[in-house]
């Protein structure tokens, strides 16, 4: 048998750094890289990529968004309605109110203002008489007085008494304080800030008796509890007031209409 014949191996080139890195910076000289702009230019003229139809799912779930958001407008719009009108309510209020306050009498603190008002109560002193009197129970009541009040004020005259016992009690002696009614009137005065703005708080308290009882009585059989010299000056302020709240009603209709 003949042997193969063999052929030698080329023999391998010497290591040489500085041609190794000669050939690498040759081969990358001779590659053409396109700047990046021309890159992105390229991928922009392309277009976007097409679009795939919806499906089912996809357009049902859109009605039923589209749906709600026709519904929730509608409560939105109302709310918003509401709260303008509210807004008009509260700012016609407060007109109303700053009016009525700019047109409340200012507080007397002197003495000596105060009594240069002019008195209700007769003086019957002057004619020589005695002066009208007051008890302490009709006091608090028509004058609205406390007893811490009533004690800076000097008593005209006490007496006593005889009151019945409740049901088999026997009957006792009551000690009476009368003072006279200029006393307590000026009292009363000086409590609330003057004649005017004692007759604007007998007013008040007016209303406010007349809204309790009314729910068990009539209105014409109501008598509010208050001093026989001032019954007269209290319904024409009342009256006085009522011509006010109806030159004050068209403005406040006025204010609170909706907005077109």
């Amino acid at each position: 048998m003949n042997p193969i014949a063999t052929q030698p191996l080329p023999p391998t080139p010497a290591f040489e750094p500085g041609a190794t890195q000669t050939m690498a910076s040759d081969v990358d000289a001779n590659i053409n890289i396109p700047p990046v702009a021309s890159i992105n230019a390229n991928a922009g003229d392309a277009g976007p990529p097409p679009s795939q139809p919806p499906t089912m799912t996809q357009s049902v779930r859109r009605g039923k968004r589209k749906k709600s958001k026709s519904r929730s407008a509608s409560p939105n719009s109302t709310n918003s309605r509401s709260k303008r009108r509210k807004t008009q309510q509260m700012k016609t209020q407060q007109m109303t109110t700053a009016q009525t306050r700019s047109l409340s009498p200012a507080f007397i603190r002197d003495d000596k203002e105060l009594r240069e008002q002019p008195s209700l109560i007769p003086c019957l002193e002057k004619e020589g008489k005695e002066p009208l009197l007051i008890t302490k129970t009709d006091a608090k009541k028509l004058y609205r007085l406390k007893d811490t009040q009533l004690a800076e004020i000097p008593v005209f005259r006490t007496y006593e008494r005889q009151v019945p016992g409740i049901g088999r009690g026997e009957a006792h002696h009551v000690k009476v304080h009368l003072y006279r009614e200029v006393d307590i009137e000026f009292a009363a005065w000086r409590v609330f800030g003057g004649y005017h703005r004692f007759l604007r708080y007998l007013l008040k308290r007016k209303s406010t008796y007349i809204k309790q009882q009314s729910k068990t009585k009539r209105v014409e059989d109501l008598e509010f509890p208050v001093s026989k010299f001032y019954k007269e000056p209290l319904e024409e302020w009342e009256r006085a007031e009522a011509e006010r709240a109806k030159l004050l009603l068209p403005a406040e209709e006025n204010a609170t209409k909706p907005a077109a």
